[in-house]
């Protein structure tokens, strides 16, 4: 089997310069959303992945720090 290769995105948006199929369904956002709404509410304990206690504190540090903007550069540091 061969897979296609070459830059992601190009593939994505010239699937036919690649020798692949383009088997993409478009989907609008409203959907996308509603899905979101539906199957991910943010107060789901799925995405409680500290304990409170654990982060009430760390929240209360990142605070004391002036709340740094976290970027993949800076986030060890931040640690």
């Amino acid at each position: 089997k061969v897979l296609p290769h070459g830059i992601p995105n190009d593939i994505f948006e010239n699937p036919n310069e690649y020798g692949v199929l383009d088997f993409k369904i478009p989907v609008k956002l409203e959907a996308i959303q509603e899905a979101h709404t539906l199957f991910s509410p943010p107060d789901h304990p799925v995405f409680e992945l500290v304990p409170e206690t654990f982060s009430d504190l760390a929240q209360d540090i990142y605070n004391q720090h002036n709340s740094p903007t976290i970027t993949r550069n800076n986030v060890w540091d931040i640690y």
